[in-house]
């Protein structure tokens, strides 16, 4: 079995830092809003839960009600910052 529940920064081929989460990762995106100046890491956890992290610090978290196969945050239609979450069920 394989465990994917940690994050990892690195930087020039250093590891910057790392961060232990509650359970393993399903999907990652890039949350990376330009109009907003806003850039991040979005994590959907086994857990139901999608977690978003500013370097190392987590910003925001909610749940949904399935476990996420798949997320993508950028542009939809005319919506700028769409965040797209397909669940396995």
């Amino acid at each position: 079995m394989c465990v994917y529940n940690k994050l990892y920064m690195y930087a020039q081929g250093k590891k910057m830092w790392s961060i232990q989460l509650r359970c393993n990762i399903t999907s990652v995106s890039v949350m990376d809003h330009r109009q907003k100046g806003f850039k991040a890491t979005v994590l959907g956890l086994e857990d139901k839960t999608v977690c978003i992290y500013k370097d190392k610090f987590l910003v925001n978290q909610f749940s949904v009600p399935d476990v996420i196969s798949a997320i993508q945050f950028g542009r939809f239609g005319r919506e700028e910052g769409s965040l797209i979450m397909v669940t396995k069920g």
